[in-house]
This record gives C-alpha cells, sequence and structure tokens, in this order.
C-alpha cells in the first residue's frame, strides 16, 4: 500500500515527464541539440533521482555524498536555466511583436516545467540538510 507522500512523488514524477515531453516534443523530433535541451534533460533525470532516494534510507556515506552533490547540480542547473539569457530572435523584435502576451505565455510555461523539479528539488534539499545534520 502506497503512503501518500509516495503517491504524491509518483504524481509529481509523471508531472515532470508530461511537462517535459509537452515542451520538448518538438526538439527531441529535430537532431539539432543545444545547451537548453542537453541541461534540461539532466536536470529532469536528476530530480526524478532525487525524488526516487527521498523515500528511501541513505545508508553510506557514499550514498549520503552522492544524493547531496545530485541535490546540489540540480538547484544549480535549475537556477542556470531559469535565469540564463535566452536567444533573442532579431526578426521578433523588428517586427514589434506584443511582448507582453509572449511573456506570459514564457512564464507560464516556466512555472508548468519547473514547479515540479523545483518541489522535488526541495524536498531532496531538506532530506539533504538532514542527512548533513546527522553526519
Amino acid at each position: 500500500m502506497l503512503t501518500q507522500i509516495e503517491w504524491w512523488g509518483g504524481l509529481l514524477i509523471i508531472w515532470m515527464v508530461l511537462a517535459y515531453s509537452a515542451i520538448y516534443k518538438d526538439l527531441m523530433r529535430e537532431s539539432k541539440l543545444d545547451l537548453t535541451f542537453l541541461l534540461t534533460t539532466l536536470v529532469h533525470v536528476i530530480a526524478i533521482g532525487v525524488l526516487a532516494a527521498y523515500f528511501y534510507s541513505l545508508g553510506s556515506s557514499t550514498s549520503q555524498l552522492i544524493y547531496i552533490g545530485s541535490v546540489g547540480a540540480g538547484v544549480l542547473i535549475t537556477l542556470y536555466l531559469v535565469f540564463a539569457p535566452g536567444s533573442e530572435d532579431p526578426e521578433e523584435i523588428a517586427t514589434g511583436e506584443d511582448e507582453e502576451v509572449g511573456k506570459g505565455f514564457e512564464i507560464a510555461g516556466q512555472m508548468i516545467l519547473f514547479l515540479p523539479l523545483l518541489v522535488s528539488l526541495g524536498l531532496g534539499g531538506y532530506k539533504a540538510l538532514i542527512v548533513t545534520a546527522i553526519v
């Protein structure tokens, strides 16, 4: 029988996979691999691993250090992806499209993509703080 936290954790993993596939489905078909796509893929894999390991006890000091390092790497990559400057298309700027509508959709897309990551890495950070307090 699953506990509530395991059930919500599974739901969070499903949300991450669906958000990732919805946003990057066009990029996966193309052969073009850029840094943002690779880092987004990496941070999703790290976040799923962190969330899966959240439900297990970390017995050895090596597994604790790997867990703490994974959480730290996930947080750093997520911060880079959120605050890194995007590539501005000069044609879009020249045509004078409505930037406010575009910004609204961009923020909504980032919330859909990064909210499950932040929850997963937040739980992992909380457990990493507890692990480091015990060690």
